[in-house]
């Protein structure tokens, strides 16, 4: 079965409960409402897991890379190993403009990459070409 636009579902990671809430308030603004949260890379990872074995695995993780218990990168990563889970798009944020990790975060795969501060617009631009190409597949 192909998703439509508006049943594709998130998941939301950052220790920062106010970035949590925005970038919730943006994918609710453009009309999403499947949105889990996790406030650390090793509880995300859990949740993306259980999502698996309910065979509902998250179509776009929004992922801080600085966080506690389990980095962002380190959870895309292990996202990537997994084989059901690989294909995951995923949205990497930080606040670190450095070549070294834009490489990595690369060489990992991530989609799309936001650096803070960023407006919802920019969000929702870089969310769009991601869900263009989900709806294409």
């Amino acid at each position: 079965m192909k998703k439509n636009q508006k049943n594709l579902s998130f998941l939301v990671v950052d220790d920062e409960p106010i970035l949590v809430q925005f970038i919730v308030d943006v994918l609710k603004g453009m009309g999403f409402d499947q949105i889990d949260t996790s406030n650390n890379g090793e509880n995300a990872y859990s949740l993306c897991t259980a999502k698996m074995i309910q065979e509902n695995p998250y179509d776009i993780i929004i992922s801080d890379w600085r966080m506690p218990l389990m980095t962002g990168i380190e959870l895309l990563e292990k996202i990537r190993k997994n084989g059901k889970l690989r294909n995951t798009a995923f949205v990497m944020i930080t606040a670190v403009d450095d070549v070294t990790q834009i490489k990595q975060a690369a060489q990992s795969r991530v989609d799309q990459y936001i650096l803070k501060p960023f407006k919802a617009e920019e969000l929702e631009k870089k969310l769009m070409i991601i869900i263009e190409k989900l709806l294409r597949r």
